[in-house]
């Protein structure tokens, strides 16, 4: 009986530490997003931006040019707004969510991220890697403030499978879903 009363106790507390600490937003059509909250204030928000990377370029420059190796189009992702009483760190994680479909189109995707005011900006290189391989970039955001950060893909490269789309794998897409989600450090 002991067991299960410290059992209880202890998820009860783990909730309450680590709860609701969290946002997070795709960049699929269908965007859902939430604000981080601790104590009934959003710390940050998280929203797709409105110009997005033109991935569609890639498959009209295999179209038109028969190019199967580039640079990755380049635009903006995600708006990052911070609560300005807000003081603490956060960390901003960019994932990947639909490898398994991007690699029946691409052989290889490097994309780099660059997130405005985050400690990442001032070191050199100043972008995080984005791959097929690892599916993460993770960005600190010190201090907090009360501006609004841009999240960006700022350049990369990708090479395609083979120049004919008819002999990539049924379900294969060219565009990445990108999930974001910032918790407190």
């Amino acid at each position: 009986m002991k067991r299960k009363f410290f059992l209880i106790v202890a998820l009860v507390l783990a909730v309450v530490v680590s709860g609701g600490i969290f946002a997070y937003t795709y960049t699929t059509t269908s965007i859902t997003g939430a604000a981080v909250t601790a104590a009934g204030a959003d710390l940050a928000t998280c929203n797709k931006t409105v110009s997005q990377p033109d991935w569609d370029s890639i498959l009209d420059d295999l179209e038109s040019d028969n190019i199967t190796r580039g640079e990755v189009p380049t635009g903006d992702l995600f708006e990052v707004t911070l609560h300005p009483d807000y003081s603490g760190d956060l960390a901003v994680k960019v994932h990947l969510s639909n490898t398994r479909n991007l690699t029946k189109a691409y052989q290889y995707l490097n994309v780099k991220l660059y997130l405005e005011g985050s400690t990442e900006a001032g070191e050199t290189p100043n972008y995080r890697l984005l791959t097929l391989e690892t599916g993460l970039a993770t960005f600190s955001l010190e201090g907090g403030g009360s501006d609004n950060r841009t999240l960006s893909v700022t350049g990369g490269g990708y090479g395609l499978n083979s120049r004919q789309p008819l002999e990539w794998e049924e379900g294969w897409t060219v565009t990445p879903e990108l999930y974001c989600e910032i918790t407190q450090r």
